[in-house]
C-alpha cells in the first residue's frame, strides 16, 4: 500500500497551525483580563475619591496656627502699669484737695465758696494743677469779698504769687514720685475730670466740706 506523504504533511501542518492559534488566543485573553483587570484600580475623578486624597491638605488648610504663648513680663508690666495709675490718680485728687484747703486759707474764705468761684467760672477743681487757673480764682475770690464788704488779703499779687508756686511744686512732686511727664499728667488729670461722682462719694465730699466749715466757724 502506497502512503501519500503530501497527505499527512497537510495534516501536520494544520495541526500545528491550529495549536499556534489557540495559543496566540489565549495569550490575548490573558492580556485583556490582566488589562481590564488594571482598569478597575484606575481611580475615578469622583468627588468624593478627591475630597478623601486631598483630606490632609484640606485639614492643613483650615487648622490656623498655634497661637505664641503670653509672655509673663509683658502681663506683669500691665499690671504693675495699671496699679501705678491708681496710684497716681488718688496722689492727684489728694493733691487737687490740698490746694483747695490751701486757697481757702490763704484768701480767707470755706472750701465751699472756692467750689462755687471755680462753678462759676466754668473750672473743675482738677484745673487748680494749672497755676494760670490759680490767678483767675484767687481774683474772682478777692472781687467777691470786696462785693461783700468782707476783708480781702493785705498784698493780693504777692499771694497769687505764693499760690501759683505752691502748685508748681505740687506738680513737680507727682511727676517726680510716679515717674509722670507733662503728657501723662495731663492725661489723669482730664480722666480725673471725666470720672462721674457716685452718691458716697459724693456723701463724703459733703461731709467733709461740712466739716471743714463748722470747725473754722
Amino acid at each position: 500500500m502506497k502512503i501519500d506523504s503530501s497527505y499527512y504533511l497537510n495534516k501536520l501542518l494544520e495541526a500545528q497551525l491550529t495549536s499556534t492559534t489557540n495559543s496566540t488566543t489565549e495569550v490575548e485573553t490573558s492580556t485583556t483580563n490582566s488589562e481590564d483587570g488594571m482598569d478597575a484600580y484606575i481611580p475615578s475623578n469622583s468627588e468624593d475619591e478627591i475630597l478623601y486624597a486631598n483630606y490632609d491638605d484640606i485639614l492643613t488648610a483650615m487648622t490656623p496656627p498655634p497661637m505664641p504663648p503670653a509672655s509673663m513680663t509683658d502681663t506683669e508690666d500691665s499690671t504693675d502699669s495699671t496699679d501705678s495709675t491708681t496710684e497716681s490718680e488718688l496722689a492727684v485728687s489728694d493733691s487737687v484737695q490740698s490746694i483747695i484747703s490751701n486757697i481757702s486759707e490763704t484768701m480767707h474764705c470755706q472750701e465751699g465758696t472756692v467750689l462755687d468761684t471755680l462753678q462759676s467760672l466754668g473750672l473743675t477743681p482738677e484745673d487748680l494743677l494749672d497755676s494760670d487757673n490759680i490767678e483767675t480764682v484767687a481774683n474772682a475770690l478777692n472781687e467777691g469779698a470786696i462785693a461783700l464788704g468782707i476783708p480781702t488779703v493785705d498784698d493780693l499779687d504777692q499771694t497769687i504769687s505764693d499760690l501759683k508756686s505752691s502748685v508748681e511744686d505740687t506738680v513737680s512732686t507727682l511727676e517726680s514720685d510716679y515717674s509722670l511727664t507733662d503728657e501723662e499728667l495731663a492725661a489723669i488729670i482730664e480722666q480725673l475730670k471725666t470720672k462721674p461722682l457716685n452718691d458716697t462719694t459724693l456723701s463724703e465730699l459733703l461731709s467733709s466740706l461740712g466739716a471743714t466749715e463748722e470747725t473754722e466757724a
